[in-house]
């Protein structure tokens, strides 16, 4: 049986015949005719579509509606009107809908998401009514659907550029502000007002009010900036600092550009705003730690030239006078002191580098405290009495025992004994005493000299740091001693303190220490070393004069002795001579320290040779370097007779 195909207009209508004239008194000839519905119906730019309400099927669909769903005609004919519609959204589509079909509204629109066939999600605008017959029946729906999806993708993209905005500007503590320059008033965002310290209102205070927050000095610089953007249509950038309510002084830097209206006239100037304090709090301290290390290296030469003089007009006396005269006498003294003088400066320096880079390791042992500062004191009391200033040691007769580096601890007495000594005048005194409160040792200096500002105690205790800073610096150093005492105390567990009640007052250094839990027996007093029997020796240092005295003392002291010039010379001559010890610096031409090391103990010959590293390189990384060459010890350029003297006698006989 073939059954007639249905047109479009009975299948919209229900009827087969041409519909009547119209109750309005339009004629029939008016009224759209099948295939003008058809074509208005399918070439609608939007989405067009008829339902059933019974069946709850789509009856018809225009080109633009497939389109938009990614289905075929055919496809749809075969599917309900609510299977398009996204799940979350179908409840509020059908309550819409059904509202209409009641005639409880005259249609609907609703914003919702259609699944594509191809599973992509297109947002739409559907505006539908409802078409009934005689009987007001509802008997066919009818929607127009417009396609927003790029407009929503736009809006979702710019929520997130928002929101990623707002983020930014909270981790970079900018605020987002406008200036109106018509009305004269100042927007900003929560973020903004949080950075000046402002009520948050719909708008922010006017310009003036806006600028009073700033610093006077900095507020001129500021508004000239943006003047002269606004005038030359420039980017407007300014620092400055505010008076902050809650925080005080903020530094902020301001980035911005002016608008014009079509007259070319600035009506609007918008910006972001970030807090920099941090950034000028470092630059501020980088040009300070600049200042001081340009102070330090005028400090520095001038206190190794100091010494410098001295020792020369010493040699020169001691080339014009019989060596036994009394000038000869004092000339040698002369040099003694001033070279102890230099190799406490080096040596200061190069212990506050190691401290620096943690490259220094206590000898943690059980320590006598109060044995400590005894032998410090009576080290430095030749240095009072030259300086005219009394000294007394106030130690308790029962032990402090602390666990700690003898050497290191009686560093940091020594180094507020010379701190005291250096800045009491003549007819001064100093107290140095040492008692127990609870667990702590406590080791307090106490002098009657020029004393200090309190803005010097914030820093007293930095590297390079004085009191002084005069041309004269008549007494001289490089302020690391005072930094020392912190590093070294602060090893130990402790704590150095500093008080002073201004100048002309005196000062008082107390350095407090934790007690060992156990007493610690006295440290034995080292013994003299053994006077060493007459050896073979071979020095090698490039620095000719450094070889030559050492050449000399050696052959004074009774030694056989040689010396090499470079590293190749070193290895050729110890292969000739076999002596028993080698003093070798490390930085050698041809072949360095090491290599004549690694020279020596692969040669059967001369692998018994005592090797001792006599260098200006003594980092802990040096001496593992040197023990690793194959050096038997290591000494640091310039050593003392007694260590010379001490090497030659460990080496074996």
């Amino acid at each position: 049986m073939i059954v007639p195909r249905r047109s479009p207009l009975e299948a919209t209508t229900g009827r087969t015949s041409p519909p009547e004239p119209l109750d309005d008194g339009t004629p029939s000839e008016l009224i759209p005719t099948e295939r003008e519905f058809r074509a208005i119906f399918d070439l609608a730019g939007s989405g067009k579509a008829m339902g059933d309400p019974a069946r709850n099927r789509f009856v018809r669909v225009n080109r633009r509606f497939c389109e938009i769903t990614g289905y075929s005609v055919e496809e749809l004919l075969e599917r309900g009107v609510a299977d398009l519609t996204h799940p979350a959204d179908r409840a509020r589509d059908a309550a819409a809908i059904t509202a209409a079909l009641r005639g409880e509204t005259d249609g609907w629109t609703i914003e919702k998401r259609y699944v594509r066939k191809d599973g992509q999600i297109a947002w739409v605008v559907v505006t539908g009514t409802v078409l009934r017959d005689a009987n007001e029946r509802p008997f066919r729906t009818v929607a127009t659907v417009h396609d927003i999806t790029a407009r929503r993708r736009i809006e979702e993209n710019l929520r997130a550029s928002e929101a990623l905005l707002r983020l930014a500007q909270r981790a970079a503590h900018a605020g987002v502000w406008e200036l109106d320059l018509v009305a004269r008033t100042a927007w900003m965002s929560p973020e903004c007002h949080a950075l000046f310290g402002t009520a948050l209102a719909a708008r922010g205070p006017d310009i003036a009010a806006w600028e009073r927050r700033m610093v006077p000095e900095d507020a001129p610089v500021a508004q000239s900036a943006l003047s002269q953007a606004v005038k030359h249509g420039e980017e407007y950038s300014a620092e400055f600092r505010i008076h902050h309510p809650a925080l005080g002084e903020r530094w902020l830097w301001e980035i911005g550009r002016a608008e014009y209206d079509a007259a070319g006239e600035a009506v609007r100037v918008r910006g972001i705003a970030l807090d920099v304090t941090e950034r000028k709090h470092a630059e501020q301290a980088l040009v300070a730690a600049d200042r001081r290390k340009d102070q330090f290296l005028a400090v520095l030469s001038h206190e190794l030239r100091n010494p410098l003089a001295p020792m020369r007009n010493a040699l020169d006396v001691l080339d014009r006078t019989d060596p036994g005269a009394e000038p000869a006498r004092r000339a040698r003294a002369v040099l003694q002191r001033q070279l102890g003088h230099l190799s406490r400066l080096v040596d200061d320096l190069l212990d506050l580098t190691r401290i620096s880079r943690g490259k220094i390791q206590l000898r943690t042992a059980p320590v006598s405290l109060g044995e400590v500062v005894r032998r410090a004191a009576d080290d430095h009391r030749s240095l009072f009495a030259e300086a005219g200033v009394a000294l007394d040691v106030h130690v308790p007769g029962a032990p402090v025992p602390i666990s700690g580096d003898a050497t290191r601890l009686t560093q940091i007495v020594g180094n507020l004994l010379q701190n005291a000594a250096k800045f009491t005048p003549p007819g001064g005194h100093v107290l140095l005493e040492l008692f127990s409160l609870g667990a702590d040792a406590l080791l307090r200096v106490r002098d009657t000299g020029i004393g200090m500002e309190p803005g010097m105690l914030e820093r007293l205790f930095e590297p390079f740091a004085q009191a002084e800073v005069s041309l004269e610096r008549s007494r001289g150093g490089l302020g690391l001693g005072l930094a020392l005492v912190r590093r070294l105390a602060e090893l130990h567990g402790g704590q150095v303190y500093a008080h002073s009640e201004g100048l002309g007052t005196g000062a008082e250094f107390v350095v407090r220490l934790p007690i060992a839990a156990a007493p610690a027996e006295r440290a034995p007093l080292p013994a003299p070393p053994a006077t060493a029997a007459r050896r073979r020796v071979l020095v090698v240092d490039d620095n000719v004069d450094a070889a030559e005295t050492l050449h000399d003392l050696l052959v004074l002291a009774g030694h056989e002795v040689a010396v090499a010039h470079d590293g190749e010379a070193a290895v050729t001559a110890t292969r000739a001579l076999c002596p028993d010890v080698v003093f070798c610096d490390i930085g050698l031409p041809k072949l360095d320290g090491y290599g004549v090391a690694r020279a020596c103990r692969a040669d059967p010959a001369t692998r018994g040779a005592y090797l001792v590293a006599l260098t200006g390189y003594a980092l802990p990384d040096d001496l593992r370097r040197a023990a690793e060459a194959g050096f038997d010890e290591h000494l640091a350029k310039p050593p003392p007779l007694g260590a010379i003297e001490a090497a030659l006698a460990r080496a074996p006989r």
